[in-house]
């Protein structure tokens, strides 16, 4: 039973991406099992596994394919944005992690920065709902202001003021990488979507999730 346990809780950590790095798994006295990031130094802890956790390959589209698929279906919906344009740019901005953040400050899964936020009435950027929304408005904005896709998405990772300026992608190699990046995604999603039959979330009497290609599984 307690084996049974400790598996179930690591493979959904891992299913899910809640590991970030290593994971230790301890057992107490009583049987309990204690899942950590980091050793835990405490009488009567027994460690009975441990895990390396490893990224997921870069081109594992139909992982991506099931993440957040009602909030970017709603925004595309919303915006009339693809969805395959969407989650390329997730991919790209935080590789679908809503608590990312980075150096320069830009938030949750499609990397806001809080003037962007504001601008577009995002008040919790780690709220998937909010931050993809807000996102998306954007990608929208920027697509009608330029009306070419690879001016937008380099306008979402440069700031449209310079994009304005120079009348084409900057001469920034971290832009040009990033829009190549995201194009490349949008183009392989839309591939694997062609191929990839409706992905049913079913929630099974136990209470386990099960994700199948079929309605009744």
């Amino acid at each position: 039973m307690l084996i049974r346990l400790m598996l179930s809780c690591v493979l959904i950590a891992v299913t899910f991406g809640t590991v970030n790095g290593e994971l230790y798994v301890y057992a107490d006295g009583e049987g309990s099992v204690h899942i950590s990031h980091t050793p835990m130094e405490k009488e009567g802890m027994k460690l009975v596994s441990y895990y390396r956790s490893q990224k997921r390959p870069r081109r594992d589209y139909s992982w991506s394919l099931i993440r957040y698929t009602r909030e970017i279906a709603d925004a595309s919906e919303k915006y009339g944005v693809e969805q395959e344009l969407i989650r390329a740019v997730i991919m790209a901005e935080s590789d679908f992690d809503p608590y990312a953040v980075s150096e320069a400050g830009a938030l949750g899964l499609m990397q806001l920065m809080p003037k962007t936020a504001e601008r577009m009435g995002v008040e919790d950027c780690f709220d998937p709902i909010q931050n993809i929304d807000g996102g998306v408005r954007y990608l929208k904005i920027l697509h009608e202001r330029f009306d070419d896709t690879r001016l937008a998405v380099a306008a979402y990772h440069a700031g449209e003021n310079r994009v304005a300026a120079y009348g084409d992608i900057p001469p920034i190699p971290a832009t040009r990488k990033y829009v190549d990046r995201v194009l490349q995604y949008y183009q392989d999603f839309k591939k694997t979507a062609r191929k990839t039959r409706k992905i049913h979330r079913i929630v099974q009497p136990d209470g386990k999730i099960l994700f199948t290609t079929s309605p009744n599984p």
